[in-house]
């Protein structure tokens, strides 16, 4: 079953706490009432795209802006399947 939608504002919950305030996974997921494995999975993305520090770039100052540069484009785009053939 797929993890329920995060808003943008608990995600920069996550960077804040996590990057500005120095706070364990546990203790960021504990704060934010969110599981701990979804917490290391954005800090996790935020780390990949190269965001290692708090306050964000002035770049990631928009909540879309900071969507497309954690999830890339290929999160918005819908997921293209073969139709089953009926003969």
């Amino acid at each position: 079953m797929p993890r329920p939608h995060t808003t943008m504002r608990k995600i920069r919950d996550v960077l804040r706490l996590r990057l500005g305030e120095q706070l364990s996974l546990r203790q960021v997921s504990l704060s934010l009432v969110i599981p701990h494995t979804t917490v290391a999975d954005y800090v996790r993305r935020a780390r990949d795209a190269g965001i290692t520090s708090w306050p964000l770039p002035d770049e990631l100052s928009s909540d879309d802006a900071l969507e497309a540069r954690l999830f890339g484009s290929s999160a918005s785009a819908p997921r293209v399947r073969p139709e089953p053939d009926y003969c």
